[in-house]
């Protein structure tokens, strides 16, 4: 069974994004995502129901692309949120 995929949508200058992020939706999410990230100032992740270290990779790929503007993550799920904490990362993350 596939997993769904990874939906990203961009509002205003913040993007959505819902579904999995993970080793299975990184690699594409990244490259959706890095196409879109111009003049964004957060990315949404109220909608994710998965992740894993690829997931949190994504994430962190996206702060250094988005360098030197400030790239707010907000809303994390309770499971990639306690990843980055475990990884000394849960700074990274902002409530909306």
């Amino acid at each position: 069974m596939r997993a769904a995929p990874l939906e990203i949508e961009r509002v205003g200058s913040r993007l959505r994004l819902r579904g999995p992020i993970g080793f299975a939706s990184a690699r594409e999410g990244l490259a959706a995502i890095g196409a879109l990230l111009g003049n964004v100032e957060a990315i949404d992740l109220a909608g994710v129901t998965h992740a894993d270290s690829a997931g949190l990779a994504l994430l962190l790929e996206c702060l250094k692309r988005a360098a030197p503007a400030r790239l707010r993550l907000e809303s994390p799920p309770p499971q990639l949120l306690a990843l980055a904490r475990a990884m000394a990362l849960g700074g990274l993350f902002e409530a909306p």
